[in-house]
C-alpha cells in the first residue's frame, strides 16, 4: 500500500540528491510521480481522514488542487491508504471544476502532472475522461453546465475542485449514495459564508461523517518562496476579507459579522453537569413570525455565564409557550432568578391583553428588558471576549444551544442595498432584523446583569410603573428591580 511517509522521504532525498543519483531521482519521478510526493501537514490530514465528506478549505496556493488530484489518483489505482480498502478498485470518480477551461487548465492538468503514465490506459479530450488500467475512470465535469447534467449515473467518489452550487452538488451527492462513496471539496471560501459553511464545514466537529481543514499560504511554504507569501499578505493588508480568505483560507461574512468576537472553538462547549447551587436566569423573546425564545443561564460563582439551554418554536400562543418553558424548567433543579422578557411584550392587544401579562398569569413573573439595543450589543460583545490570565471569555454556550450559535454566525450589520449607496454613504449604524432572535433574548439577560445572587420573583401581575423592573410585591430587603435577594454566592 502507498505510503505518504515513503513518497516524502523520497522527495527528500531528491532534495539532497547530486550526479548521477539525482538523474536517476529525477528519472524515477517522471516514471511514478506520486512516489516523490510530499505532502504538508494539512494536506496530510485530508488524506488520512476517515470522514466521507472531506473539505480543504484554503487560501490561493495552498496546495489545494495538489491535494485532490492526489487523493483521487490514489483512490483510483487502489493505492490510497484510508479509502482503497473500502472501495478498491476498479471505482469510477468525477472531478468537477467551476467550467471546462478551468477543468483543462487546473484540474486535469494537476491529474496529468501526478498521475503516472504507466498506469493510465487512455487520456480522452473528447470524454472528457481519464481511464486508468485498474479499471478506475476519471471524468471531468463542470460546474457550469448545471445539475442536469449529474443525473442518473452511479458515483464511487466526486471531487468539487471549488465550491459548487448547491443544486448541482446535490444531485451530485446522490450519485455517491448508493455506492456509499465519498465527497471531496478543495476551495477557497471567495462566496463567504455559504451553504458549505452551514451544512458542512459547520459539522467538523460534531459529525464523524464531515471532516475539514484549514489552510493558510504559511502551511505550504516549502513550496512558495518566502516573497511570495509576503507579497500576498501587503497586497490584501487593507482588505480584511480578502486577507481573510485569499491568505488564510477562512469563511467570511461579507455583509459584516456583528460579533466578530464569536470564535465557536473558544465559545462552544460541551455540557456538563450544572453544580446545584449556581443559579438560572431566564430570558424570553416572544415571536408570532419569528421565532418565541427562551435561553437559560447559569451563572457560576466566578461570574462565568453559560447559556446551558434553548427553547426556539415559531407559531403557537404565549399560553403554550408558557407551558412548554415550566416543563423544560423541571430538567434545571438550580435557584431560578428573575426571568426578563421583550418589553414589547406590554403592548395592547386587540382584546384589551398583552403578552407580557399572558407569562405572567401562567406562572412565568417577568422582568421588562432594557430599551438600549446598541448598549446590549457591547455588554454581549464583553463578555465575548477573552479575559483573564488564562485568556478565556466569560460566555460559553452548550453546544445544544444550536439555534443560538447559527445566530451567532450569521447575525450581520445593515447594509446598503446598491453598490452606489454603498459608495456614497456611511455604513448603516443598525443590524439586520435577521437571525437575531435568540441573540436579542441573550442581549436581554446579559443587560441585567446576572450574578451569583439570584432572586425570589413573588407577587401577582400589577401595572408596571416608571422606574420599576418588575411586577411583584416588594418587601423589607427586596431589590428595586422587583425580585428578593436569596443571597446565593
Amino acid at each position: 500500500m502507498f505510503s505518504f511517509e515513503w513518497s516524502s522521504a523520497n522527495a527528500d532525498r531528491l532534495d539532497g540528491a547530486t550526479g548521477r543519483e539525482k538523474r536517476e531521482l529525477v528519472k524515477a519521478r517522471e516514471a511514478l510521480p506520486l512516489a516523490f510526493y510530499r505532502p504538508n501537514d494539512r494536506q496530510m490530514e485530508f488524506h488520512l481522514s476517515k470522514a466521507r465528506h472531506r473539505l480543504y478549505v484554503g487560501g490561493n496556493r495552498t496546495g489545494k488542487t495538489t491535494a485532490g488530484a492526489v487523493d483521487f489518483i490514489l483512490l483510483a489505482l487502489g493505492l490510497h491508504p484510508v479509502w482503497s480498502k473500502v472501495m478498491p478498485p476498479p471505482v469510477n470518480l468525477w472531478a468537477v471544476s467551476l467550467d471546462f477551461p478551468a477543468s483543462r487548465d487546473v484540474v486535469q492538468d494537476a491529474v496529468r502532472r501526478w498521475a503516472p503514465p504507466g498506469l493510465v490506459r487512455k487520456w480522452s479530450v473528447q470524454d472528457q475522461i481519464t481511464y486508468f488500467k485498474t479499471g478506475s475512470t476519471l471524468g471531468y465535469k463542470s460546474i457550469e453546465s448545471g445539475w442536469t447534467k449529474f443525473q442518473g449515473v452511479e458515483r464511487h467518489g466526486i471531487w468539487w475542485d471549488e465550491e459548487p452550487a448547491q443544486d448541482v452538488r446535490r444531485e451530485g451527492f446522490m450519485r455517491v449514495i448508493s455506492a456509499g462513496g465519498i465527497e471531496a471539496f478543495t476551495m477557497t471560501p471567495l462566496s463567504g459564508m455559504t451553504w458549505v459553511h452551514d451544512d458542512l464545514w459547520q459539522r467538523r466537529d460534531t459529525d464523524p461523517d464531515v471532516a475539514g481543514v484549514t489552510a493558510t499560504l504559511c502551511d505550504n511554504r516549502r513550496n512558495l518562496p518566502l516573497d511570495a507569501i509576503v507579497r500576498a499578505c501587503e497586497e490584501y493588508a487593507y482588505d480584511e476579507d480578502q486577507l481573510n480568505i485569499r491568505v488564510f483560507g477562512r469563511f467570511v461574512n461579507f455583509s459584516g459579522l456583528v460579533y466578530k468576537e464569536w470564535d465557536r472553538r473558544l465559545h462552544v462547549i460541551d455540557p456538563f453537569k450544572i453544580p446545584e447551587d449556581w443559579p438560572i436566569y431566564r430570558g424570553i423573546d416572544h415571536g408570532i413570525r419569528h421565532p418565541t425564545v427562551c435561553l437559560w443561564v447559569a451563572v457560576s460563582p466566578d461570574g462565568d455565564l453559560y447559556v446551558v439551554d434553548e427553547h426556539y418554536i415559531t407559531g403557537e400562543i404565549p399560553a403554550w409557550h408558557a407551558a412548554v418553558i415550566k416543563e423544560k424548567q423541571k430538567s434545571w433543579p438550580n435557584p431560578l432568578g428573575w426571568t426578563v422578557i421583550d418589553r414589547s411584550t406590554k403592548n395592547i392587544e386587540p382584546d384589551g391583553r398583552n403578552v407580557y401579562t399572558i407569562y405572567v398569569e401562567a406562572g412565568i413573573p417577568c422582568i421588562e428588558s432594557d430599551r438600549d439595543e446598541d448598549a446590549g450589543i457591547d455588554v454581549v460583545k464583553e463578555a465575548l471576549r477573552p479575559s483573564g490570565a488564562l485568556g478565556t471569555p466569560r460566555l460559553k454556550v452548550f453546544s445544544t444551544c444550536r439555534n443560538l450559535i447559527y445566530e451567532f454566525e450569521h447575525f450581520v450589520w445593515d447594509d446598503w442595498s446598491s453598490a452606489k449607496a454603498k459608495a456614497d454613504k456611511k455604513p448603516k449604524p443598525s443590524v439586520k432584523d435577521k437571525y437575531n432572535d435568540a441573540l436579542d433574548t441573550l442581549r436581554y439577560i446579559l443587560m441585567k446583569r446576572p450574578s451569583g445572587k439570584t432572586w425570589v420573583q413573588r407577587g401577582v401581575p400589577l401595572p408596571m410603573r416608571p422606574g420599576f423592573g418588575g411586577v411583584f410585591k416588594r418587601r423589607d430587603g427586596d431589590d428595586a428591580s422587583g425580585g428578593r435577594f436569596l443571597g446565593v454566592n
